[in-house]
């Protein structure tokens, strides 16, 4: 009697599905790879940049500390308006900071005329402005508008605020679409 061989295309169609499995196995683990590499870059950069906003808020947080002490001085040796606009005006704390109503377009005859108890609690006094640096292309901009202090309010926050100060370039270096066009001669 014959023996019977064994038939190789059952090993071999097993074969090909094992290395098929492999061979996307291999693909997968690439890609989880790079996407975990990319991931990684990606939470750095911005661990990096949220440091950074961080450090531009706490200066504006201890300068607006710093403010807070300089007003309360101001406001507690005011007794008008006038005179609170005279001090803010000649402080040299406030003096890198600070923009008086009147160069701001606004009337401030209106507020020196005015007792304490008349001037509205709205009305500003002028304002306050500085900028944090976050980056090469970003601040961080604080204004604060001045107020007769009412309830040891002195100021309401009139910006608080991330801006970009740099101008985007987009990059046109890669040609899309180029017609071709000939020219024919008659």
């Amino acid at each position: 009697m014959k023996k019977k061989s064994p038939s190789l295309v059952h090993s071999g169609l097993s074969l090909v599905i094992v290395i098929f499995i492999v061979l996307c196995l291999a693909v997968f683990s690439a890609l989880s790879l790079v996407t975990a590499r990319s991931d990684y870059v990606l939470a750095q950069q911005e661990a990096r940049r949220s440091l950074e906003v961080q450090a531009a808020e706490n200066q504006a947080q201890q300068w607006l500390g710093d403010m807070d002490d300089a007003l309360a001085r101001i406001y507690a040796s005011s007794e008008t308006v006038a005179d609170c606009l005279n001090a803010l005006s000649e402080s040299a704390v406030l003096a890198e900071y600070y923009t008086d109503p009147g160069s701001a377009g606004e009337s401030s005859s209106a507020g020196e005329s005015s007792t304490a108890g008349e001037f509205s609690d709205t009305q500003a006094l002028g304002t306050l402005f500085a900028a944090f640096s976050i980056s090469e292309d970003q601040q961080l901009s604080v204004a604060l508008s001045l107020c007769w202090p009412a309830e040891e309010r002195f100021y309401t926050v009139a910006k608080w605020l991330v801006e970009n100060t740099g101008t985007w370039e987009g990059d046109q270096s890669i040609p899309v679409y180029v017609e071709e066009t000939e020219t024919v001669s008659q």
